[in-house]
Parts: structure tokens; C-alpha cells; sequence
């Protein structure tokens, strides 16, 4: 009696042909993706599908030709990343993409991604001196559930540049913005982004001590910045969340 063969599911060809084309083996593969070592060898059988965060990363590592199969896969769509990249001033931009993957992303998720741009500022966020958020220049997308984004057309990214929010926020952290919420009597209590024209890009928490509003620093060897009367600090958003890459 002959046993059926089942064919394997697309994403399986799919995926050992590019593991085959980077001159991979499994083992290495397994290693790159920070999976365990059988991983690959059950999603090229078409036993396990491999989870979202794997699309994303494996889109990556296929190039611009091929990425687009795995991160559908993912369940991000072109129309997610040119409804970020169509809107002003980006649509004028001529950047690179690279897409990142956010942190804990459920195994088996079923909830739409949005990619968000991270923007280039001219002075490192944190750093005292004039600056601006240069949204003509994406320097990357990251790509996160799109409930993270209660604003997604109007929400960015930009990195911090200093340690005035370690340990909660190293160095090189990318923080997302929504620019929508930026009155103080809402933000009290709440972490910012705030600019200001001398002083330059600011994460901070956002107290009131007596009648003054105060930029709170979370790494305490840094200094408040103390919003006085006619200062002329502007919120430009609260901070909804942030991450970075391990250690």
C-alpha cells in the first residue's frame, strides 16, 4: 500500500529555497533567528508554521525581491508602509528601509501591523543644544501592532541619544510618539517628548512641583529641566512606548 505524500504548504518551499539561497544550513539559520535548532527543519516539512516575529526577520534576509511574500505572511501589507511613507514630508524622501521587529509579538497573531517611520533628528534626542525631528528624513520602519498606535497616520519614532532616561531607556532606544496628545494637564504624570529652541529635543517624565512643570529625568545624575513662565517649551507628543535591542 503506498502512503500519500502531502505536499507541503508554499511558505515552506518558499522558505528552504531561501535558505538554500543564502548558503545557509538549518543549524545556522536556527542560530540567526534566535530559534531553537529544530525549528527550521519543521517549518521547511510544513509541521509548523513559523510565528509572525520569523516572517518579518526572514523578509529581511530575502532582500527587496523576495521580502514582501514573508511579511504578508506577517500580516503586514504594502498598504501599511505606503500609507506611512505617502504622507508629507516623507513622500519626498529617497531612504532606506529596514523593517525591525517589535518586542514579545504574539506566536500565532491575528491583529494588523502598521509600519511606523523613525525619523532622523538634527542633534541626538537628549543632547542640550538647538534641534529639530527631520520627518523629510526616514532613516528606518518599525514594525508594531497597529493597537499601539491609537493615531497611526500621525504617529513616529526617533531614538534617544543621550542616557538621560537610563536604565528605562539606554542609549539608542526607540521611542514611539503619538503628537496628538500634547496638552500638560493630560501629560502630568505621563513621559514626554518635548522640544525647545535652545534646549533642544527632550524624553522626560513630566511632573508639577507647587505651580511649576518639571522634565523629570529617569537617570538621576541628569538635571530637571524646570518649564518657568514664558518658557518656551512645547509638548510634541506623549511617549507610548519604546524598545531596543538586547545586550
Amino acid at each position: 500500500m503506498r502512503t500519500r505524500k502531502i505536499k507541503r504548504p508554499e511558505w515552506a518551499d518558499r522558505l528552504e529555497g531561501l535558505r538554500e539561497s543564502l548558503g545557509m544550513s538549518q543549524a545556522a539559520l536556527a542560530k540567526k533567528l534566535n530559534v531553537s535548532a529544530m525549528a527550521p527543519s519543521r517549518w521547511e516539512r510544513g509541521v509548523h508554521e513559523p510565528p509572525a516575529s520569523v516572517f518579518l526577520e526572514l523578509g529581511k534576509l530575502a532582500g527587496k525581491r523576495e521580502c514582501w511574500y514573508f511579511w504578508e505572511r506577517a500580516g503586514l501589507t504594502r498598504r501599511d508602509v505606503t500609507s506611512v511613507l505617502d504622507r508629507p514630508p516623507a513622500r519626498r524622501t529617497n531612504h532606506h528601509v529596514e523593517i525591525a521587529v517589535p518586542p514579545k509579538l504574539p506566536a500565532k497573531t491575528t491583529e494588523p501591523l502598521l509600519a511606523v517611520p523613525v525619523y532622523e533628528s538634527s542633534l541626538p534626542v537628549g543632547q542640550i543644544g538647538p534641534a529639530r525631528v527631520m520627518q523629510e528624513s526616514v532613516s528606518q520602519l518599525v514594525v508594531v501592532p497597529r493597537s499601539w498606535c491609537p493615531n497611526p497616520e500621525k504617529t513616529y519614532c526617533l531614538r534617544i541619544g543621550t542616557n538621560r532616561m537610563a536604565p528605562m531607556m539606554r542609549l539608542d532606544t526607540i521611542f514611539g510618539v503619538d503628537p496628538t496628545e500634547n496638552s500638560i494637564e493630560q501629560l502630568l504624570g505621563k513621559i514626554v517628548f518635548a522640544s525647545h529652541p535652545e534646549c533642544g529635543l527632550s524624553v522626560s517624565w513630566l511632573q508639577r512641583f507647587g505651580n511649576t512643570n518639571v522634565l523629570v529625568p529617569e537617570n538621576k545624575d541628569d538635571v530637571p529641566h524646570y518649564m518657568h513662565a514664558g518658557d518656551e517649551w512645547t509638548m510634541e507628543g506623549r511617549v507610548m512606548w519604546w524598545f531596543s535591542k538586547g545586550p
